[in-house]
């Protein structure tokens, strides 16, 4: 009876072994490599035209209530893809006052291609009603999206 079972079980074993056999002999398998191009979204501003002189920030000086004031600035499409600009602001000190100060741009949304660059001019709006308020800080986030 011992050997019976040895037989099974080697019969079992080979017939295992024959059906990894054939299966490894029906696959097969490929390599497919792989490239793209990496597209980046960059922007940068400056003060010029010709993008020479970069804004690292903008001074608005001495304001009085319901004064505008004007600056304009080239934003610059630094990456390799076309791309649009959205801007916001953050970090007010004090916190109150952004809700007498506002800014706006007079971008249209149009979209700039790599390497150009267009001009922008953003104006700042202080409230008739502020008040307590002598100075102040905030960021400005320009971003640029593909």
């Amino acid at each position: 009876m011992h050997t019976k079972t040895q037989a099974a079980i080697l019969i079992i074993a080979l017939s295992a072994f024959a059906a990894y056999i054939a299966l490894a002999l029906l696959s097969t398998s490929i390599t497919v490599p792989n490239s793209a191009t990496l597209r980046t979204v960059g922007l940068e501003a400056y003060w010029d035209e010709a993008c020479t002189n970069k804004v690292t920030s903008i001074e608005w000086g001495s304001l009085e209530p319901g004064q505008t004031k004007s600056v304009q600035i080239y934003i610059k499409n630094t990456g390799n893809t076309p791309e649009t600009f959205s801007f916001t602001t953050e970090n007010w000190e004090p916190a109150s006052a952004s809700s007498y100060i506002t800014v706006e741009w007079n971008y249209d949304g149009t979209q700039v291609q790599p390497e150009n660059s267009i001009p922008v001019i953003f104006t700042l709006y202080v409230s008739p009603s502020i008040s307590d308020i002598e100075s102040f800080t905030f960021d400005m986030i320009i971003t640029g999206t593909s």
